[in-house]
């Protein structure tokens, strides 16, 4: 893909960014993956399937704005598809927009009715839509990540706590009623 990316002449540049972002996906490359697909927009703004690719990473990642941001410039393409309305209608819910969720989801099952995304929504199989499996094996990555660091179990830095209570101003005019109690009891003597 890099090399044909390269060649001047090579029309596909967007699509073969945006197959190199899949492929990084399959290997847990999310970093990779997500600058593929920047990448792919960078050479064509309006290409739908990059625009709900991406989307969908980014609800994988749980950064429901940038995801939701994408799916109204999806939107604003003038097309419509049963994936992105269920994207948008996933997006929606994880916002805590359940009118709006609601409305996505209408939309899908009156014009996607035998679509798997309406299905989906139907049955109330969400788990196993593309968008939600991809959430899956974006968070196992970040677990796995976690455990591989977490496995050499050398300790890097012993924490040093000292916590110092301050007096509240009731104790503190006590003190200092007791430290003038004792002054004049020693003026006395």
């Amino acid at each position: 893909f890099l090399k044909a990316i390269e060649i001047p002449s090579y029309i596909r540049v967007a699509q073969s960014y945006e197959n190199l972002a899949l492929c990084a996906i399959e290997f847990n490359d999310f970093t990779n993956a997500e600058s593929y697909f920047q990448q792919a927009l960078n050479h064509s703004s309006q290409r739908a399937s990059t625009l709900i690719s991406l989307a969908a990473l980014y609800y994988a990642k749980s950064d429901l704005y940038k995801a939701s941001n994408l799916i109204k410039r999806y939107d604003d393409t003038a097309q419509v598809s049963s994936r992105a309305l269920l994207l948008g209608y996933l997006v929606k819910q994880r916002m805590g927009r359940i009118e709006e969720a609601e409305k996505i989801a209408a939309t899908l099952l009156q014009t996607y009715p035998s679509s798997m995304q309406a299905n989906a929504i139907r049955d109330n199989q969400l788990r196993q839509t593309e968008f939600e499996v991809l959430r899956e094996k974006y968070r196992q990555a970040q677990l796995d990540e976690l455990q591989e660091g977490s496995q050499s179990n050398q300790i890097i830095a012993e924490p040093k706590i000292k916590v110092i209570r301050k007096k509240s101003p009731v104790q503190a005019s006590n003190s200092e009623a007791s430290i003038e109690q004792t002054k004049t009891n020693t003026q006395d003597d």
